[in-house]
């Protein structure tokens, strides 16, 4: 999903024309061009909007996460399948766990097909901050919040995965201390011989 941008690049938007349609050993790239009404939540909401009966497992990343963990994929898909209660997979930092306001960071995760439509059935949308108007990016925070604590609101399980092969932080995590040096304290993870899931920025 690409979010329309007046600044943007015409070589970045040109790539994605070039890209658009693709076959790749993985499926097929599919670019969308969206007015940037919610963000990166609107959009979110949006491809499962149109894709809905399509795929069976959903995973969402904001545009500077690049994940490098191999076989993250098959590793998604079978968190759920060992856990068929769990409704959302965090795949990065869980802010407020254990309280009501429990949420994901720039609600980075994966969930699947028949949880999201119980979402969308409930809220109408896949949920994510309305209250600034149409065309505008809308207040990020509430957006990540509204995202993915609907699942605490439903009663249905949160949680990060429980491979003890792979950290959810970034490789760079000390790059980025505000977000995971207050996440490592709190859970004081062992990083020997284990692997990150993703790099965060270019």
């Amino acid at each position: 999903m690409n979010n329309k941008n007046p600044n943007s690049n015409p070589e970045c938007l040109n790539y994605l024309k070039l890209v658009n349609g693709s076959d790749t050993p993985y499926g097929k790239i599919i670019v969308f061009e969206r007015d940037n009404f919610g963000g990166s939540m609107g959009a979110f909401s949006q491809a499962f909007d149109l894709f809905e009966d399509i795929y069976d497992y959903w995973l969402f990343l904001e545009d500077d996460v690049r994940i490098i963990y191999p076989r993250y994929f098959e590793m998604i898909i079978n968190e759920f399948n060992y856990d068929k209660n769990l409704g959302f997979l965090a795949l990065t930092k869980i802010l407020q766990d254990g309280t009501p306001r429990i949420n994901v960071s720039g609600g980075v995760g994966a969930s699947k097909k028949d949880v999201l439509k119980r979402v969308k059935q409930k809220y109408g949308k896949l949920p994510y901050d309305t209250t600034r108007g149409y065309g505008n990016y809308g207040d990020f925070g509430n957006s990540e919040f509204l995202f993915t604590n609907c699942y605490y609101e439903m009663g249905i399980k949160l949680r990060i995965p429980n491979n003890n092969d792979v950290v959810m932080m970034a490789d760079n995590w000390e790059d980025c201390l505000s977000i995971f040096g207050v996440w490592q304290k709190e859970k004081n993870f062992d990083l020997t011989n284990k692997k990150f899931l993703f790099h965060l920025g270019l």
